[in-house]
């Protein structure tokens, strides 16, 4: 047989599918002619077909060799290359081709291809865009073009070029499904659901797309349905990776954290440098309070991917959470190096500068989020944070607001507008309690429940009382309520703690080895946590944290305990029916008072009383009687200084020339915010001379600094607390100014039971003249300083055994009556 017949009979074996025979056939014409470039045309062509690429590529490159290769051979070669993933290689390949031909579309298209593949993204819609100027009706030339759109962030161009290729090709499932990613990028939730289901019409068992609308149901707020999809994903292919990954996120924002790290793990054993499972681990276990297993986690995303900016800025949140505050930053910076305008990354940036004091900076953090991304609830939150360190009230109050009409369910930022109503010159005891109740309507009342209690009636047996609370640290609430941990009558009371914070230190182990039954409720949902509390029994629930950060309300919403109590660390009324009774004093809540709050008013002796472990400095001689010069001060935290609170310290300045006014707290270690409390003080005539501050030190340093001081300026219409009690303990009074809500009358409560009531001004302007009248006082003022701390020992307010047995009597009668109405079955 000739040659040419031979290729004749190799060519229609290979026409009809026989490959392995044509191959065949083409082997035995090169073994007698290994010079036939038709035979080596054809053998490459038929390894192509076979995935046999890099032998296609042997054969087919000896064509150019000779000289007589085309642009079909140069697009064979490089087709084959593409195949095999060596995309630089075949780009030169199509390069060489599209050169020869350039109206051919399917090289433009490939050409397209492969610098995708290369992350050449600019080039590759480029290429895409000339394959279609030479073919306007391709649809899948629409749709790779969409997708390096979306890669380039030209998300309006993206969405539409899958359009094109929809109206090209309507039943386009990928085109659906990845229209509906693009429309999700663009905050078009409900479209982006609708492309999806449109997706799923076409192809029902299409598992990306079951994930993809998982995500936006998700996004949507409808977890249950997201969860759902992500099942539905995985029934398909079980082995989908981001599904499993993206149930776990799902299953996080349900609280199911044990079953959300369940998921990220087996994503992470099918997908083993899943850069983004190890970060969504990563933050689970942050959740669970692991912190040295998270950040491991967010190291391994980054081995895999380092310019990961997600990764980086969750790893600077678990950095925050370990204290290690400097690296948190340095990683915030990372990630906002690699993605500028990443908001999430910007609003992170700003928590850790909080923390780190620096005030300034953190608003302008926030701001940056915001411009990004103008509705992101979080940093209307988190701004309000910094607005308030910043005594900045009215702007903190907006930010929250904000917040809560982004996100009218964000129980927090509402907790947080709460808390900061405490601030506000205008609020009344009616207003803000009617502003509690608001919340408990919104966020407890539908978790209310009305359990039958089986826990034991007999009188002879010990109370378990148990306390909840995000401080059990060194902390000033924890100086308010750890008496109650350190000095129980153990043989009339159990004391269980359930701690919902992350941070523990000296105080915390003081407390763990004095209680009953320690509890780390961090990671847990609020269901976990009220099985926890029946499981163990507890006959009074006390709440230690009212609406302040790190609170576990829904967990009392839920009525965990036959009792249950507000008390102490911020307590000022919760709102919520479930919250049965709330200890004050009768100068924080009069009588006549009573019938605002949502709980029954049980008076204490006092409101407060202040346990510290350590020994305190000695009291110093008055200060003026040294200097000349009249020292006024206040150590409380800066959120407390208030614009009105600026003006009457400025006037009371003015009004003892010689004088002066010294603040200490930790924000003042930054230099920015320094500044800006000297620009608030010069905008009343008084000059940063005038003005000593200081930073944060050791307590024992912080204690010391009142021997500076000659009288304490109390701040309002948030007072102090603990700072008062520690200023009268270092015998330092404290003028304050008796206000119309719990927090303005925290240091008039402390004073009345000192028998220091000529230290209580009832207006702005009696403040004035008490602060100016007691500064010229030399004498009593030097006296009272050598007495002050023997009066706070001997009162309830500093005798803490004293205060613990007062509150158990409490505890006593308000077991008693419920026994009585809820007889043993």
């Amino acid at each position: 047989m000739n040659t040419l017949k031979t290729l004749q009979k190799i060519i229609t074996a290979a026409q009809q599918g026989r490959l392995n025979e044509a191959q065949v056939g083409c082997r035995a014409l090169l073994k007698k002619s290994p010079g036939n470039l038709d035979a080596h045309r054809l053998l490459g062509m038929i390894l192509n077909q076979q995935g046999q690429f890099a032998e296609a590529v042997q054969h087919l490159k000896l064509l150019l060799q000779a000289g007589v290769g085309d642009v079909d051979t140069l697009q064979d070669i490089a087709d084959a290359l593409t195949a095999s993933g060596q995309f630089a290689e075949a780009l030169d390949y199509y390069a060489k081709a599209v050169t020869l031909e350039p109206k051919r579309a399917e090289l433009h298209f490939n050409l397209g291809f492969v610098t995708q593949r290369l992350a050449l993204h600019l080039q590759s819609a480029g290429h895409y865009g000339d394959a279609l100027k030479l073919r306007p009706s391709w649809a899948d030339a629409h749709y790779s073009l969409g997708n390096v759109l979306r890669d380039l962030d030209r998300l309006v161009e993206s969405e539409a070029s899958y359009r094109g290729a929809l109206q090209i090709k309507p039943d386009f499932a990928d085109a659906h499904s990845n229209l509906g990613n693009v429309l999700r990028d663009l905050g078009r939730l409900e479209e982006s659901e609708a492309s999806f289901r449109r997706a799923l019409q076409i192809k029902p068992d299409f598992a990306d797309t079951h994930s993809n609308l998982g995500n936006v149901l998700r996004d949507l707020g409808r977890l249950e349905e997201s969860e759902a999809s992500f099942r539905r994903a995985l029934q398909i292919k079980p082995d989908l990776a981001d599904a499993h990954s993206n149930l776990g996120n799902v299953l996080r924002d349900l609280g199911r954290l044990v079953e959300s790290e369940a998921s990220y793990r087996r994503a992470l054993q099918i997908k083993p440098d899943f850069a983004e499972g190890h970060s969504n681990l990563g933050n689970v276990l942050r959740d669970l309070g692991r912190l040295m297993e998270s950040e491991a986690s967010f190291r391994r995303a980054l081995q895999i991917k380092p310019d990961f900016a997600e990764g980086h800025s969750n790893l600077g949140n678990t950095l925050r959470d370990l204290g290690r505050l400097e690296e948190s930053e340095a990683s915030c910076r990372r990630a906002l190096q690699i993605k500028p305008d990443f908001a999430e990354g910007h609003c992170k940036l700003g928590n850790t500068l909080l923390d780190l004091g620096r005030l300034m900076e953190s608003e302008a953090s926030y701001r940056r989020a915001l411009q990004i991304k103008p509705d992101f609830a979080e940093a209307h939150n988190n701004l309000g944070n910094t607005l308030s360190n910043l005594g900045r009230q009215v702007e903190s109050e907006a930010s929250y607001r904000r917040a809560l009409q982004v996100k009218p369910d964000f129980a927090e930022a509402y907790g947080n507008l709460i808390f900061s109503l405490d601030f506000s010159e205008s609020a009344s005891v009616a207003s803000c309690q009617a502003e509690r109740k608001a919340w408990a309507d919104r966020h407890a009342q539908l978790l209310y429940q009305n359990p039958v209690f089986l826990n034991s009636t007999n009188a002879q047996r010990p109370v378990r009382i148990g306390y909840v609370s995000a401080d059990f640290r060194e902390h000033s609430a924890a100086r308010c309520f750890g008496s109650m941990l350190l000095h129980f009558d153990r043989q009339h009371y159990e004391v269980f703690a359930y701690s919902n914070s992350l941070i523990e230190d000296a105080t915390t182990h003081r407390f763990k080895k004095s209680v009953t039954g320690w509890r780390s409720i961090v990671g847990k949902t609020d269901a976990m946590v009220v099985e926890l509390i029946r499981r163990d029994q507890i006959d009074i629930l006390v709440d230690l944290s009212g609406h302040s950060s790190g609170n576990r309300l829904l967990v009392f919403a839920r009525k965990a305990a036959p009792v249950q109590i507000t008390a102490w660390g911020h307590a000022t009324g919760t709102g919520m029916r479930a919250m049965d009774i709330f200890f004050t004093d009768e100068v924080m809540v009069p009588l006549e008072e009573q019938r605002f709050y949502a709980e029954a008013i049980h008076y204490l002796p006092n409101a407060l009383c202040y346990s510290t472990d350590g020994a305190l400095p000695s009291v110093g001689p008055l200060p003026v009687l040294e200097k000349e010069l009249f020292t006024f001060g206040s150590l409380n935290r800066l959120s407390k200084l208030t614009d009105p609170t600026v003006a009457l310290w400025s006037r009371i300045l003015q009004a003892v020339p010689e004088s002066r006014l010294m603040l200490k707290f930790g924000g003042l270690d930054d230099e920015r915010t320094r500044a800006h409390i000297e620009e608030r003080f010069d905008q009343y005539g008084i000059g940063k001379e005038r003005l000593e501050l200081q930073g944060a030190t050791s307590w024992d340093l912080h204690m010391a600094a009142y021997n500076r001081l000659d009288i304490v300026l109390d701040p309002f219409p948030m007072n102090g607390g603990v700072t008062t009690l520690e200023g009268l303990l270092m015998g330092v009074p404290v003028v304050a100014l008796r206000g119309r809500t719990i927090a303005a009358r925290v240091s008039a409560s402390i004073l009345t039971t000192l028998g220091l009531t000529d230290w209580i001004a009832e207006s702005q302007e009696d403040y004035v003249q008490l602060a100016v009248s007691k500064s010229k006082q030399i004498q009593e003022l030097s006296c009272l300083r050598g007495a002050l701390r023997d009066r706070v020992k001997k009162s309830v307010l500093g005798d803490p055994k004293a205060y613990v047995t007062a509150v158990e009597a409490g505890y006593q009668k308000i077991w008693q009556e419920w026994c009585e109405l809820h007889p043993a079955i």
